[in-house]
């Protein structure tokens, strides 16, 4: 190539043979440098030249170059290197819009924040990828000025800091802005704050068209548009309300509302008119007339506004993407076309036929059409920076494919909404409809323009709290705004902590606040704090109490003390001691004989205290011991409290019975109850009372049971006591009136037993229910009149149907009246729901079965899924379900056996049943990444062997568990080591057990002979011929090259690499590659190396004249003059190569003028070829006027001796002579001698050429060649050995010096003192402890003379004790490894077991301790790697392997206690649909985690309401990850005709509703003629028909309810008994006298009333 250039500059120094170039750029060069590569040759191919990535601070790129004929390629390597620095390329605030601020050389700000701003999320990126950023001060940023820096570093160079001054500003709230429309002018808006602004923007309406002169035609209404943007304080926006269009006028131009809308025209033959465009709103960010260029194209948000109306025909709305337009020929405008930017197209002239509408404006105004007909205009288009689908404009006003406008203005939330109410986003979305600036919802804008811009309330993000309050302990740490963990010790006995985390921004809110029971041992309490925003933050205490040792009781006191009974003497009801103290432990105390029982209360002193002995005490006769035993929460400290409490009886004043021995009565005695009620017959008249008390010594006194009177009488009963208490009992009776035909008693018994009457009896009710069981076939009816000459029929032995039995029994008084009692019986269906039997075969209960115990337990077996029970009711009506016997989980399951009576009543039998933990700790599987199972996986085999190749490092151990309850641990990723690697797997059973599985991992040796790739020094191309054979093409120009052949395995031991010496042509290197294992491989490098392309004249010499031109090897033509008899040039002809040719053409019989002497140089290549041209000008006779007679020089010798046709001369001098002094004379003295005088002599061939010119311009040419001899210096000047000193002081006569060195490798700096002097340095290789011999041989420049300088070093210990390489397989280092650099951190994934840490030190005499594989727990982990220089100093290498906690938040299995999931259990599927019978009442759900660390939530027993239950499984892995499995279980409704509800409203049915119970009775009032009833179906689908529920007569009525199930299979008959009662109403309706008028007017409610009449009326 020419040359080579990166970003636009040449190379410097570029030579075509130079392959190799190290170029420096900017720091700040682009991302993608252009390089380009200049052609030799026309015909050469050029790879790699092009635009080229230089991201990184170094970028190694190679351009490939070939030969025209293909048969040559040669590679240049440029390494890119960036200028190292510590300049930002990118600097921003998450979420802000500081980006747009910021310049790399710029290194203070100024940014205004908003008050919801609690701290900064800078992103900051330095130019140089080797600097490291830190950032300060941005965690928290208080109100006002807060300093955030951000610093950039770098080895070697100056840090650079960028400061940003943030002002968090105080907030504002939310303002609102509002611009309506005010005439033809703009408005200005400048921003009161930094933070985000809502734009809004309505566009106008058009104007209504006129249609037999009325404003009939509907205008296009205007769109509306929005977004959200953060502005700056003092940032200026302007305003253009559109004005809507001019609505028409007869006979005259309707105008188009301001700012932009289109002029709309009339009809030239009537009244009809259309209305004027609308114009558009928008905010602009330069002001200037509305229509002003530079104005409209800074317009970032447009409201399309709509076109006017033309007779009946509506204009077209505006707004969205484009408008609308009704009329093909008048196009709306859309994003790049309309009638113009920001106009609507104005109509002309007038039409002959109703006129034409002004088009609307917006981003592109709407089209009109005029034509001589009517025509309403189009809409014109919105447009918001920022919105898809929208096209911007450049600074020229053309469209360009970009939606944000070129001022970088952007909007977020972007909303446009057109005039008929359609959303927009790329294309026309549904209809929406928009809020009009009043907030009410409207189609489109119908009226002016509108504009409005709200200052948003910015949410704070503050979730920090700058105290937690605490009414006990300490905190610690102390409350800060980094902290979120902390510590509260408390007392033993402080059993409650208040906690109130105050907020630092009272607008977040806390959660956890308050006062919380703290158990002994640690309690932990979150608190949530919510930012405004909804950021959340969790703060953790926790609570430390060691557990009570107090067992003092606070109180205790006694309750049941009766004052009205304690107070009848003053030693009853006194403590002693009076006051509890804690310290006394004895008290007594004496209590009346009617306080039979006390309440003993304990008032703990503790809260975790236990107490016994207390609660209610029944007191016997006498004396009582009370023990109240208080055990501390520790349980090491009791304190027993004694009470004795005296019953004293000598006060006991009850009666042991109490009764009416002459008349029968309902009452029923009890000592305890005072007053009693009885209601005896008129013919009674006294009654007789027997008393007997309880102490038998006391004598009654009975007042008032004789001569009773009708109606209420008292009588007393009066004991008095020894002690002088006194006791009365009051029984009121009741006499009643005599003559009725009412029943003094009625009673249904069976057998002796009377059964109840619902209502109970009373004499004036004439209807009773009564409910007897199934079990009752037939009962007795009696009844007795009240008065005893009143007979009594109907009663007697009566046979009961199931169901309602209605009987009545009839009064005959004395006088013949008829009274009549109904008898409504309800015989039952069969209530019984008892087991007969109830049998488990796999165990036996706890108790033995009776049917009266409903609770059982029985203990299983771990495999047991459903327990297989024997069940037989005692009762064949019943029936029974067996509900929650399936799918067991460990612990304690319930199992109901549900047995429901005929009549529906149910009774459910409870088994608890305790499944046993399962002892199942066996695999199903074990699962290698790499390798077999050796012998094959049985879960009884305990050790397996598992061989890996030697390129297996690492292996992933997986286990299948045969039962999910059970834990393995051991699972994960391990490194190998070569050789056996034990790897233990520990299974867990649910009980505890343990197995244990060993896995020996043989990695074995390496085999790997494989040669990963084959290096060269001179970065050529290695090309791969087969397995064994590589080639390597070289140019001429390479005579040596250095082989590297690199292993696929470090193990591997590679003979052969090294220096090679090159010929011409093929040169074979040999590489024997040696496994681990002894395995030989032979590699064969081919190394080619071309012949010389090199066609190149090192001199060409002319003994015949002087060459016009210096001669120089790329040029390719000279000149010369010769004297008339040369006929031919003897030339000295010297390649560069010495092995390419040359021959001569045309150097022979010259003619006089010019001749052509070509010299054709063919390369040894045989195909380069290069052409040099001699014109030779041979001269005609000059006849001696140009000849010399005289040539000498001062020094040296000519040779041959001068002769005046002899014109090629040789002088040969030592190096010593620098100069020559040359002297000639002239035969002909007016010729001008030219070349003679003092010449400068260089080393080696030195031409003088002496011309002579005649006075006719003729020349003639003598040569004289001196030779200056090469030096023969070979001495040295300076000898420098870096970072060492020798001895002695150089001098250069001096060639033998010492040192001292700890190196193997010395840096030598040799300068010769004469410059082509050349030195080689021997024995400065791998020196060796002890003395070593190092040599300079300097060769001077005559390639002869040399001299040697010796260095006698010793070579100590060395104090390397640097690393050259650090790794842990397959994990980064943070940060990258450098060798000066000590620690390190590495992160690996949770699964990851063991690593292998490797080293290599930089000295290979040192010794490196600490690698291998090493074992990781979870969390951090510590390693060092210590390093022992030869001289024994100690450097300490520290890795911090950081293993992470565990992410798997999976459940490993579910199980549910009733029905299937769907779809089956998936680890991977999150929900899940549960389909269970309506008799399923409640769930078991229990999910066990893939990981055993992780926690699960949700796991238990659930209620079951028909439809679906949700219900949440949530697994939370160590690291937080949350996984939510959701079952839905849906439980079927029920197919049924049964009732789930009857109710009459007001009254109530007998029996109680039971929806098993077919038959009721009610009673109702007269007036009631139908009833008013809830009824509910258990089945939500079923039917049901009610019939006989209206026109009801007194007495009794049945109502029918027909129930069919949802399937039509099943219907149930439900029959209401109603009986109406008779009217009791005994108001008159009027009082009519025949004569007069009543005084008052009559009323029903009056009783009184005054009847006037004349004298003579006397009837």
């Amino acid at each position: 190539m020419k040359n080579i250039k990166v970003a636009g500059r040449d190379i410097e120094n570029y030579k075509e043979e130079t392959l190799r170039y190290e170029i420096e750029l900017p720091y700040n060069v682009e991302e993608n440098t252009i390089i380009e590569a200049i052609k030799k040759f026309p015909g050469q191919t050029i790879v790699g030249d092009g635009e080229v990535e230089t991201k990184n601070s170094t970028t190694i790129h190679t351009i490939q170059v070939t030969s025209e004929d293909g048969t040559s390629t040669t590679e240049y390597n440029l390494i890119l290197n960036k200028q190292p620095n510590t300049k930002l390329k990118f600097l921003d605030i998450k979420n802000q819009e500081f980006s747009q601020l910021f310049e790399s050389d710029k290194y203070d700000y100024e940014y205004k924040v908003t008050s919801g701003i609690v701290s900064l999320d800078i992103i900051a990126t330095p130019y140089d990828d080797n600097a490291k950023v830190v950032v300060k001060g941005a965690g928290y940023i208080k109100e006002g000025k807060n300093t955030v820096t951000v610093t950039v570093s770098r080895e070697g160079v100056e840090d650079t800091v960028y400061t940003i001054t943030v002002i968090k500003g105080e907030n504002l709230g939310e303002k609102i802005y509002d611009f309506p429309y005010v005439g033809k002018e703009y408005q200005t808006f400048v921003a009161p704050a930094a933070g985000f602004y809502k734009f809004e923007a309505w566009g106008a309406r058009g104007g209504k068209s006129r249609n037999d002169g009325k404003l009939k035609g509907i205008p296009g209404n205007g769109g509306y548009t929005s977004g959200t943007v953060r502005l700056n304080e003092g940032d200026t926006i302007y305003v253009y309300v559109g004005g809507k269009g001019t609505d028409a006028v007869v006979r005259q131009n309707s105008l188009g509302g301001w700012n932009g809308g289109g002029l709309g025209t009339w009809d030239n033959s009537d009244d009809e008119a259309s209305g004027g465009g609308g114009g558009a709103t928008d905010f602009r960010l330069t002001s200037g007339a509305w229509n002003d260029t530079n104005s409209l194209y800074s317009r970032i948000m447009v409201a399309g506004a709509g076109g006017g109306a033309s007779w009946t025909f509506k204009g077209g709305a505006g707004g969205g993407l484009e408008g609308i337009s009704y009329y093909p020929k008048s196009p709306a405008g859309t994003q790049t076309s309309g009638y113009a930017l920001g106009i609507g197209k104005d109509a002309w002239g007038k039409a002959d036929s109703d006129g034409v509408g002004g088009g609307g404006s917006g981003y592109y105004g709407g089209m009109t059409n005029n034509i001589s007909r009517a025509s309403a205009g189009s809409g014109g288009s919105s447009y918001i920076s920022g919105h898809e689908g929208c096209k911007s404009t450049d600074e020229n006003g053309n469209s360009i494919d970009d939606c944000i406008h070129t001022s970088g203005f952007k909007f977020k939330d972007t909303v446009m909404i057109d005039g008929e109410g359609y959303e927009w986003t790329t294309t026309r979305q549904d209809l929406v409809q928009m809020k009009n600036p009043q907030g009410n919802y409207v189609t489109g804008n119908d009226s002016d323009g509108y504009a409005r811009i709200t200052l948003l309330e910015d949410p704070s993000q503050n979730n920090l709290l700058k105290e937690i309050q605490i009414n006990k302990g300490t905190i610690t740490p102390e409350v800060s705004y980094d902290d979120t963990e902390y510590t509260v010790n408390l007392d033993s006995e402080d059993t409650e902590l208040t906690i109130y985390g105050v907020v630092d921004d009272i607008k977040a809110t806390v959660e956890g606040n308050g006062t919380y029971d703290i158990a002994a041992g640690e309690n932990i309490i979150n608190l949530k704090v919510t930012a405004e925003n909804g950021e959340e933050r969790v703060y953790t205490i926790k609570a430390i109490r060691d557990a009570s040792n107090n067992s003092k009781p606070t109180n205790i006191t006694i309750d049941g003390l009766i004052e009205s009974i304690i107070n009848v003497n003053p030693i009853y009801g006194v403590l002693n001691p009076k006051e509890f103290n804690p310290e006394v432990h004895e008290y007594s105390m004496t209590v009346p004989s009617r306080i039979k029982k006390l309440t003993f209360n304990v008032e703990k002193g503790h809260k975790y205290q236990t107490v016994t002995g207390d609660g209610t005490i029944e007191l016997k006769a006498g004396e009582n011991e009370i023990k109240i035993n208080v055990t501390s929460e520790d349980g090491r400290s009791v304190d027993t409290y004694t009470y004795h409490i005296t019953r004293d009886m000598s006060g006991n004043c009850l009666l042991e019975s109490l009764s009416i021995d002459n008349v029968e009565t309902d009452m029923v005695f009890d000592q305890d109850v005072l007053e009693y009620f009885v209601e005896v017959d008129n013919e009674v008249t006294s009654l007789d009372i027997t008393a007997i008390p309880e102490m038998k010594e006391i004598t009654p006194v009975i007042e008032g049971n004789k001569n009773l009177k009708v109606g209420l009488n008292d009588i007393y009963i009066i004991v008095n006591a020894p002690n002088g208490e006194q006791l009365v009992y009051i029984i009121h009776a009741y006499r009643k009136q005599s003559g009725n035909v009412f029943l003094s008693s009625l009673k249904v018994k069976k057998d002796d037993e009377e059964l109840a009457l619902n209502p109970t009896f009373n004499k004036v009710l004439d209807t009773y229910t009564v409910t007897v069981p199934n079990e009752v076939e037939e009962v007795t009816l009696e009844a007795k009149a009240e008065a005893t000459t009143s007979s009594v029929s109907g009663t007697g032995e009566k046979i009961l149907k199931t169901g309602t039995n209605t009987y009545k029994i009839q009064v005959e008084a004395e006088d013949g009246s008829i009274g009549t009692y109904n008898v409504n019986i309800n015989r039952s269906q069969s209530s019984n729901n008892y087991l007969k039997e109830l049998i488990s075969t796999i165990g036996n209960f706890n108790v033995e079965f009776d049917k009266l115990i409903t609770e059982y337990e029985i203990t299983v077996p771990s495999d047991t899924k459903t327990l297989p029970l024997v069940v037989q009711t005692e009762d064949k009506s019943a029936t029974y379900k067996i509900l929650q016997n399936n799918n067991f989980f460990t612990g304690t399951n319930y199992v109901i056996i549900r047995v429901t009576a005929e009549n529906g009543d149910q009774r459910d039998y409870k088994i608890k049943v305790i499944k046993e933990a399962s002892s199942n700790n066996y695999l199903t599987n074990i699962i290698t990444s790499s390798g077999k199972l050796n012998p094959t996986f049985n879960k009884e085999t305990l050790k397996y062997t598992v061989e890996v190749e030697n390129e297996v490092d690492n292996i992933k151990v997986t286990a299948k568990k045969e039962d999910s309850a059970s834990t393995v641990i051991g699972e994960g990723v391990y490194a190998l080591e070569q050789g056996e690697n034990n790897i233990t797997l520990t299974v867990e059973a649910e009980n505890g057990d343990i197995r244990t599985y060993e896995l020996n991992v043989i990695r074995k040796q390496n085999s790997n002979t494989n040669l990963l790739r084959i290096d060269n020094d001179k970065n050529q191309i290695v090309n791969k011929v087969d397995s064994s054979i590589y080639e390597i093409n070289v140019k001429n120009e390479i005579n040596e090259i250095t082989i590297t052949a690199i292993p696929e395995k470090t193990t591997t031991n590679v003979v052969g690499n090294g220096k090679y010496n090159l010929e011409i042509g093929k040169n074979i290197i040999n590489i024997v590659a040696t496994a681990e294992d002894g395995t030989n491989k032979e590699y064969k490098i081919i190394v080619n190396r071309a012949k010389s392309d090199n066609a190149y004249l090192k001199k060409v010499f002319a003994k015949e004249g002087e060459l016009y031109e210096n001669f120089e090897k790329t040029t390719t033509e000279y000149h010369m003059k010769v004297q008339d008899d040369v006929e031919s040039l003897n030339l000295e002809i010297e390649t560069e190569d010495k092995d390419a040719t040359y021959k001569v053409i045309g150097n022979s019989d010259f003619v006089y003028g010019e001749n052509k002497v070509t010299i054709e140089v063919t390369a040894s290549d045989g195909l380069t070829k290069k052409d040099y041209t001699i014109i030779v000008y041979r001269q005609p006779d000059l006849n001696q006027r140009c000849d010399l007679v005289e040539l000498t020089v001062d020094k040296g010798t000519l040779s041959p001796n001068f002769e005046a046709n002899t014109l090629v001369y040789e002088v040969n001098l030592p190096y010593e002579e620098e100069k020559i002094n040359v002297v000639a004379k002239a035969l002909d003295n007016t010729a001008i001698i030219t070349g003679t005088g003092e010449h400068e002599l260089n080393v080696g061939l030195n031409v003088i050429t002496v011309k002579v010119t005649s006075t006719s311009g003729d020349e003639k040419v003598y040569q004289i060649k001196v030779n200056r001899a090469k030096s023969t210096n070979a001495n040295l000047s300076n000898l420098v050995i870096q970072n060492h000193s020798i001895l002695p002081v150089f001098n250069k006569e001096t060639t033998l010096y010492t040192l001292e060195t700890k190196l193997s490798e010395l840096e030598i700096n040799a300068t010769t003192e004469q410059e082509d002097a050349t030195y080689e340095i021997i024995g400065n290789k791998n020196l060796e402890r002890g003395t070593n011999q190092i040599t300079i041989k300097v060769t001077a420049p005559d390639g002869v003379t040399t001299k040697n300088y010796s260095l006698k070093v010793t070579k100590t210990g060395s104090d390397n004790n640097n690393l050259a390489f650090l790794s842990v397989n397959g994990y980064d280092l943070n940060p990258e490894f450098n060798k000066s650099t000590l620690l390190y951190n590495v992160n690996v994934p949770n699964n990851i077991e063991t690593v292998y840490i490797d080293a290599v030190a930089d000295d290979e005499n040192a010794t490196v301790n600490g690698i291998g594989i090493v074992k990781l727990e979870e969390g951090k982990n510590t390693f060092e790697v210590n390093v022992i220089s030869e001289s024994g100093k100690v450097k300490t290498y520290t890795i911090v392997i950081n293993k992470g906690l565990s992410e798997n938040a999976y459940l490993s299995d579910l199980n549910i206690s009733e029905g299937t999931l769907e779809p089956s259990f998936d680890k991977l599927v999150n929900s899940y649909n549960v389909y269970v019978d309506y008799d399923v009442e409640n769930i078991n759900l229990l999910g066990y985690t893939e990981d055993s660390n992780a926690t699960i939530t949700g796991n238990g027993n659930y209620n079951l309401v028909v439809g679906t239950n949700t219900i949440e499984l949530i697994v939370m892995a160590p690291n937080g990850n949350k996984n939510i499995y959701t079952v839905n279980v849906i439980r079927k409704a029920p197919i049924s005709a049964k009732l789930s509800k009857l109710e009459v409203k007001n009254y109530e049915i007998v029996p109680k509703f039971n929806e098993n119970t077919n038959s009721y009775t009610v009673n109702v009032d007269n007036e009631i003629t139908s009833l008013d009833m809830i009824i509910e179906t258990l089945d939500p689908n079923a039917t049901y028909t009610v019939t006989g529920n209206k026109d009801f007569v007194v007495g009794n009525n049945e109502v029918t309810i027909e129930v069919i199930s949802s399937d039509g299979l099943q219907k149930e008959t439900y029959t209401i008994q109603v009986n109406r009662n008779m009217s009791s109403n005994n108001y008159l309706s009027y009082i009519l006298p025949s004569k007069g008028a009543l005084s008052p007017t009559f009323t029903k409610t009056n009783n009184n009333y005054t009847l006037t009449v004349e004298n003579d009326i006397t009837n």
